[in-house]
């Protein structure tokens, strides 16, 4: 089992009372390393865990019951017909998360919650995960989405693995851009999450959900997680959640 001793001098906050941390990571199957995960979420005090390519097959498994065993709950969703994939939120037992549904498209899959903070205000979380290949409907797709969320929903976290190279300059990074901004929204990572060089996995929030200045890509984790070629990264909300 690995433990990762490997928390920077600039490290989200994890003072209690002071706020919370989140992670977002493309752990290509959970089912083959979810102890090593764990340790990783206890490792860095994570209390909200948005997790793509889950490569789970079904609601519970032995994987799940060994999250559930840590002290945390899971909310996920399994593609299905079809190995790999998948999408979840694993979050701490003590965090009162929601499930709710939001209407998506085929092109990608998500998984989403309702977060309560302390000061009354409801933040909607989402996990997405667009697979590789051409983009076909999924920037008119993502922009249906976003608009039947903010429907109901004036504050949001999304984050996930969208296989667009977002550090690039394009017409579809434009556009892409575009429908971020006509909803207030604001994509934080500005650092490669693969290890080829590319940012393709995106913390998209609303202002003063996310803290931009706690935004970390944990190049230095994957070396204990050969399998994988995605980046963790983590930050911390602004403000605390409800009990």
């Amino acid at each position: 089992k690995v433990h990762l001793l490997l928390h920077s001098k600039k490290h989200v906050a994890t003072k209690a009372g002071e706020s919370i941390n989140c992670a977002s990571w493309n752990v290509r199957s959970l089912n083959n390393k979810v102890e090593n995960v764990m340790n990783f979420l206890e490792d860095y005090n994570i209390s909200i865990f948005f997790v793509t390519e889950t490569w789970l097959t079904d609601q519970n498994n032995n994987t799940t019951a060994r999250i559930k065993d840590r002290g945390y709950k899971v909310y996920h969703t399994n593609r299905n017909g079809k190995a790999g994939g998948g999408v979840g939120i694993i979050y701490k037992s003590s965090i009162n998360l929601v499930k709710v549904f939001v209407n998506s498209e085929t092109s990608f899959e998500a998984i989403n919650a309702k977060l309560k903070l302390v000061d009354g205000s409801i933040v909607f979380c989402s996990c997405v995960y667009r697979p590789p290949g051409p983009l076909g409907h999924f920037l008119s797709d993502f922009e249906d989405f976003i608009s039947h969320a903010f429907a109901k929903y004036k504050h949001f976290l999304l984050c996930g693995d969208v296989n667009m190279h977002l550090e690039k300059i394009s017409a579809h990074i434009r556009e892409w851009s575009t429908i971020l901004s006509s909803f207030g929204l604001h994509q934080l990572v500005s650092l490669p999450t693969h290890k080829k060089g590319h940012i393709l996995d995106p913390v998209i929030s609303s202002h003063k959900i996310a803290a931009l200045d706690s935004i970390q890509v944990l190049q230095e984790v994957i070396k204990h997680f050969p399998s994988c070629d995605h980046y963790p990264i983590i930050f911390r909300l602004h403000r605390l959640p409800d009990k």
